[in-house]
């Protein structure tokens, strides 16, 4: 679980871990965790005050995940481990509306195409 008014990371099903680094306060570090539910498409984000970051040079081997977190972010830093979320597929798109206006809109020109010449003809000049 994170810390209170730590918000939640754009993560699938995360698991948390907190970190220390003392004595230390510039540079990165490497940080590795072992994380059974582990893949190639695993992130390592870590809160940085006030927002999620993810960190850089994420590497997976097995379970162990291991990623690049400046020090002075790891200050009992809540780590986040998870897979990112999947993007929403775009439902099919629906032209049935399209359709139906070409539709409506041929039918008015050539039902207007129609009237104007039965105009024409009738307008002959020729009278009984």
């Amino acid at each position: 679980m994170t810390d209170t008014g730590v918000g939640t990371p754009n993560l699938t099903n995360p698991s948390y871990y907190d970190v220390v680094v003392a004595g230390i306060t510039t540079g990165n570090a490497q940080v590795c965790t072992s994380f059974t539910s582990a893949s190639s498409i695993t992130s390592m984000q870590y809160w940085g005050g006030t927002a999620w970051r993810i960190a850089s040079n994420i590497t997976v081997n097995g379970p162990t995940v291991c990623g690049t977190i400046p020090v002075s972010a790891l200050t009992g830093t809540n780590i986040a481990l998870g897979s990112p979320p999947q993007p929403m597929s775009s439902p099919a798109a629906d032209y049935t509306l399209v359709y139906l206006g070409v539709a409506v809109a041929a039918t008015i020109v050539i039902l207007g195409t129609f009237i104007v010449l039965r105009r024409k003809r009738g307008s002959t000049g020729i009278t009984s």
